[in-house]
């Protein structure tokens, strides 16, 4: 358990490390009057914080800065969003000011996505990145399910835009080779028949088809599964990511060796897209910092990202990539508000329409 003192102080450290950059002392902290606490008390309590691992030290009468693990605990327990002032909100509030005059869905939904992104770019001074909503799941062109064992098998499959993925799948029970060809049999007719709709048309035959009853669970599962992975392909090269300018100028990426880093994540954005892709899951804000990113090369680097949605089974992702010491109260708040916004603007116009 960490105590209040302990928490005031570990939140006084972030935000002044937020605020200035420079290792936090204790006599700078005992001169803030929200904290009424002497330095040899706040010294004694930095060095607990820096024993469990909360801030960094180079020795124990130096400043500390957070940790990763620091950084968690005051995003998930010490933080409180402020809000917006008149000028920011009015900036998000401008996104409504896109009118449908573009001919096609796609290019409309651009503009839509661009604005919305200069507008994040300019309030948050960071690097922001926004993926696409798809509007449909990407049509399979086929799917074979090959054996590895008894209840092992790989299901491959190929989607319309000609990506071929492959996925590990088990079976409740064995299938021999001739139940594997009837079922990859039975779904690429479903698939060569009814295109895009071939699962929904696929069960109903399952209901009166008696030769495949054995075979109905698995078979949907497969279809399910195949349904499932092609909606999440559908955001990839789908990404909109600007402002590596922003980084350069920030005095944590002075060093030639993260300005290679930043470069290496412009200039590849797979990597960053691989990434979000991991945070997509999740319809909340959520927040990623330095070494939980599966990647080292983000180690110096924060994500905050939010969904934002056409509806509830299409959504695309928009946030913020930058330093650790980013200002989150703020920035949580514009990306929320931003998300909001956008979610009510596309789900308003009548795309058909356009």
């Amino acid at each position: 358990m960490i105590s209040e003192r302990k928490k005031i102080i570990l939140k006084s450290i972030v935000d002044e490390f937020i605020n200035t950059g420079e290792p936090v002392a204790s006599r700078i902290l005992s001169k803030k009057n929200e904290l009424n606490f002497s330095s040899a008390t706040i010294r004694n309590e930095m060095a607990e914080l820096a024993e469990i691992g909360l801030i960094e030290r180079s020795h124990s009468y130096s400043g500390g800065i957070p940790s990763d693990i620091g950084y968690r605990f005051y995003v998930d327990n010490l933080l409180d969003v402020i809000e917006l002032n008149d000028i920011e909100t009015n900036s998000i509030e401008r996104i409504t000011s896109i009118s449908p005059f573009f001919q096609k869905k796609d290019v409309f939904i651009r503009e839509i996505l661009n604005y919305s992104l200069s507008v994040i770019n300019r309030l948050s001074d960071q690097a922001t990145f926004i993926f696409e909503p798809g509007d449909r799941i990407i049509p399979v062109k086929n799917i074979k399910l090959v054996k590895i064992s008894e209840c092992v098998h790989v299901i491959i499959y190929q989607l319309n835009n000609n990506i071929i993925e492959n996925k590990l799948f088990f079976s409740e029970y064995a299938l021999n080779n001739s139940m594997v060809e009837k079922i990859n049999n039975f779904i690429n007719y479903h698939i060569k028949e009814y295109g895009s709709n071939f699962v929904s048309e696929l069960k109903k035959t399952l209901l009166t088809n008696n030769g495949m009853f054995n075979l109905k669970k698995e078979i949907i599962s497969i279809t399910e599964l195949v349904q499932s992975e092609s909606k999440l392909s559908n955001i990839d090269n789908r990404a909109l990511i600007s402002g590596m300018k922003n980084l350069l100028k920030k005095p944590e990426f002075e060093n030639i060796e993260k300005v290679r880093k930043i470069l290496d994540i412009f200039e590849n954005t797979e990597v960053l897209q691989k990434e979000i892709k991991n945070l997509i899951e999740f319809r909340n804000l959520h927040i990623k910092i330095g070494a939980e990113f599966d990647n080292s090369i983000f180690n110096d680097f924060s994500i905050i990202g939010i969904s934002y949605c056409f509806n509830a089974e299409n959504k695309g992702f928009i946030g913020v990539l930058g330093p650790k010491r980013m200002e989150y109260r703020r920035i949580i708040s514009i990306v929320k508000n931003t998300s909001m916004k956008l979610s009510e603007l596309i789900s308003e116009v009548n795309l058909a329409k356009i």
